[in-house]
Formats: structure tokens, sequence, C-alpha cells
């Protein structure tokens, strides 16, 4: 367990680069960062793999691409990874932190709280254009604010056998949504998302242990995700802990949208 914030870190990474290659987004590796051109997806929307050692130039040029446009103003990496020369940097060039989420894992044989899940929720996985274009409504409207998420890309990712998209229903109308994706034995837990007349009835948690048994059963040994707030009781019932902390920052004046 002593490398989990790196096999948290490294599930999240490749989720965002096995989206960009379903939907065939150029991936732009520059000395300590990484962009993915997401012109038609609001997901994902970070400057990741920042090395917080990179040298000055190499900031410099982070920095003309976001002011150009050409890179997502938001940056994301492991808050204990950041020395404060790097802080310093951010600070200097317009950053502030406005996020900051737990990264959790849990070993998948140690899972708890299978008994307290309602049965009121019915859960599929969907494969279909329709279906998951219900699921990206539900996924824009309560994490991202209504901006597009990319359907072609989210169907390609389901027939690549790395992730799976799943709906919770209640009385036959679609309520939350969760995404999985599950690349070296390890399974990481995204997008959870209930509609606001649909919370506080079960609908994350049986989304949440229907993909983790799944993952289980197709021979995943340990589990990941990051955290907002309202998950944390949820996850930590399940046996997940805390091992990191992933920081988001944004620059200052800059909206989410690139070219």
């Amino acid at each position: 367990m002593n490398r989990m914030p790196e096999i948290t870190e490294e599930n999240l990474f490749g989720l965002y680069e096995a989206f960009a290659a379903a939907g065939h987004y150029s991936v732009m590796q520059h000395p300590g960062f990484t962009v993915i051109r997401t012109k038609k997806s609001v997901f994902p929307r970070n400057v990741f793999r920042l090395d917080p050692g990179m040298k000055e130039a190499s900031f410099r040029e982070m920095l003309d691409l976001i002011r150009n446009g050409q890179a997502p103003p938001f940056l994301i990496f492991r808050a204990e990874t950041a020395s404060s020369s790097f802080l310093g940097l951010l600070k200097a060039g317009g950053f502030r932190q406005v996020m900051q989420w737990p990264g959790m894992a849990v070993d998948l044989s140690q899972l708890a709280g299978w008994k307290e899940i309602p049965r009121a929720v019915i859960v599929k996985k969907i494969r279909s254009a329709e279906e998951i274009n219900d699921w990206a409504r539900i996924v824009e409207q309560s994490l991202f604010n209504n901006e597009r998420l990319d359907r072609d890309a989210l169907k390609n990712l389901t027939e690549t056998g790395k992730c799976s998209l799943y709906t919770g229903f209640i009385d036959g109308k679609a309520a939350g949504t969760l995404l999985s994706f599950s690349e070296k034995q390890v399974t990481g837990i995204y997008m959870v998302a209930t509609l606001p007349g649909f919370r506080k009835k079960g609908v994350a948690r049986n989304l949440f242990y229907t993909a983790l048994g799944d993952a289980a059963a197709d021979g995943s040994a340990i589990a990941v995700l990051e955290s907002t707030p309202q998950g944390l009781s949820l996850y930590r019932k399940a046996g997940f802990k805390e091992y990191c902390n992933f920081a988001i920052y944004w620059m200052l004046g800059k909206n989410g949208q690139h070219e």
C-alpha cells in the first residue's frame, strides 16, 4: 500500500490519455507537463503529469500555452510533490488553488458495507448511443456546469474494454451515473453523479458497489478514486483510506475553454 499515491495518480492520468485516444485528440507532451487538446469536450481539461521540479523555461512555456488558449487554465498534481519554489512559481504566474481532492484507495478483498446497499435502485451498464447521451447529460448537469462531454469519445472508450459506464434508475427514471476505468489490475471510480431529485435514496451507493463488484470479478485487486467532500462518508465506510491529495490550480481571469 506504500505506492498508493502513485497508483492512484497513474489510474487518473491513464483515464485522461485513454479518453484522448478514444476521442482522437492530440496529446502534447512537453518537458515537465502534458496537455490534451479537447476542443469538443469539457473532460479532461487539466494540464497534468506536472513535474514540480520543472525548469523555469518549461514553466514559462506552459504559461504561454494557457495564455494563448492552447491549453486549459487548470493544473492538477499531487499536493505533496510540490516544493515551495514550485508553489512560488504558481503564485507568480497568476494561479490560485480552487479545489483539493483526497486520493483514496482500497484492497478490493477488504471492501466493506455491502449489507447497506438499498435495493430500490436498478443499476445498468450502458452501451448504446442513446443511453450514453442520457448518461452524459446527467454528468454535464451535475458535475460540469452543463459544459459538453464528447459522446463519441465515451462510446469508443467503452469499446476498449477498460471503461464501463453505469446508470442508476429509480422507478424507471435515470437518476445517477458512474464511470469505472480499469488498467493493470487497478480500477478507478469517476464521475459519480446523482440528479438533485434523487439524492439520499442510495443511488450513488448502488452504483459504487455494483461497479466495484464488477471490477473484482474482472480481476482488479485495487480500487482508487478522488473524493469530493460529499463522497467521503460513503468511501470511508467502504474501507477506502486517504493516501494523498490532488491539488487543482486555476489561472486567474481565464475560462475553461481552449482551442
